[in-house]
């Protein structure tokens, strides 16, 4: 059960929602259904324990959680091109590919060189596995279906518009 008395949600200086008072009861179904930027996410984290309330009480019995629109919202810096291969779990192979391309343009010693050489090769065989150059290029083919211009693909997520993030 949630009981919610008085609470007030703000984002920033700007009020959402104020006054808002009700009881979810077990075994209740309940719809949220609001304009964008009416608070929707707002109260829900705050129902969640996630954030709090400007004013007023939110009393949870039990742990309360929710499912986010969009679960990798959290990481804005990931890239479009990553988030979409994501889904097939290339993103982590391809992170690690990055990373080793950085290592060796910086390595000091032939040592360094080798290591990094060696970590390329490991994470070019799990990117190719999972069918690698090829889903980047059916990533691109996806977002250029749903409008995303080829230049946000390496774009981080976070710098994108809210449309184009629901597109990603």
């Amino acid at each position: 059960m949630i009981t919610v008395r008085g609470v007030e949600l703000r984002a920033g200086a700007r009020l959402l929602l104020s006054d808002i008072s009700f009881t979810v009861s077990p075994g209740d179904r309940i719809g949220l259904v609001g304009r964008n930027g009416a608070g929707k996410t707002t109260l829900m984290t705050a129902l969640a324990g996630q954030s709090r309330p400007a004013d007023g009480t939110i009393t949870p019995t039990g742990s309360v959680g929710f499912l986010a629109q969009d679960s990798h919202a959290a990481d804005p810096a990931i890239t479009v091109t990553g988030r979409i291969l994501s889904a097939r779990g290339l993103d982590t192979a391809l992170r690690e590919l990055r990373a080793a391309e950085a290592a060796m343009a910086e390595a000091a010693s032939p040592a360094a060189v080798e290591r990094a050489m060696n970590t390329y090769a490991r994470a070019e065989a799990a990117f190719q596995a999972g069918g690698g150059y090829g889903a980047e290029a059916e990533a691109a083919r996806v977002a250029a279906g749903l409008g995303l211009p080829d230049r946000v693909m390496g774009e981080p997520v976070g710098s994108l518009s809210g449309g184009q993030k629901r597109r990603v």
